[in-house]
């Protein structure tokens, strides 16, 4: 397989949009669901933009400054370029690869690669696939996410605080644990933690 998943951290990170127009706002509301602080730069914004921006301050920034070559973007833990000028993008791409900044553009050769994601609260689910079918991606998305939604949150949530005292307790298997526990029901899963919470004390 050519593409190499990796998952990246966005608690607490900022992220740089570069542009205002659709381009920019394809890429805001794909990745609106992460833990992002958006900082939009751009000459003119859309409407949408100032909508999301007065309803969620703290989420999204948006400042109208001219977007020239050598814009300085300092100070961001994540880029995302997206202006409607291929040159513009080009130089901007070319400055994030110097200073070996994390970054997205539309032209599609970013030094990450966006997947096509759902959240489900306690898990998210993506679709890796060899080229960058975008379009068949969302498709077999939509095809999963009706089984994903079946998928018990509080099983989930109970699993990770098991495997996290199995942790802390030393035990060793514990992805064989986990594999085990997986078809059992929530009230059995619950007693398993006590078990291992009263071990631990």
């Amino acid at each position: 397989m050519r593409y190499f998943p990796i998952s990246y951290d966005t608690k607490d990170k900022t992220a740089l949009l570069l542009g205002g127009g659709p381009s920019a706002l394809k890429q805001l509301e794909s990745l609106w669901d992460l833990d992002f602080t958006f900082y939009a730069i751009g000459e003119e914004f859309l409407p949408e933009f100032k909508v999301k921006s007065l309803e969620n301050p703290r989420k999204l920034q948006i400042k109208s400054v001219p977007l020239i070559e050598d814009f300085p973007f300092m100070g961001y833990d994540f880029i995302i370029i997206a202006t409607e000028d291929g040159n513009l993008n080009a130089a901007f791409e070319k400055r994030a690869n110097s200073r070996k900044l994390p970054y997205i553009t539309i032209s599609g050769s970013s030094a990450l690669r966006p997947l096509p994601y759902k959240n489900y609260s306690s898990y998210a689910l993506a679709i890796v696939m060899e080229e960058n079918s975008t379009d068949i991606s969302e498709i077999l998305l939509e095809e999963l996410d009706g089984s994903a939604k079946e998928i018990s949150k509080e099983k989930i949530s109970i699993l990770q605080n098991i495997r996290e005292a199995l942790e802390r307790s030393g035990q060793e298997n514990i992805s064989k644990i986990i594999k085990d526990l997986w078809d059992k029901e929530a009230f059995v899963l619950e007693d398993y933690l006590k078990n291992v919470d009263t071990e631990n004390e």
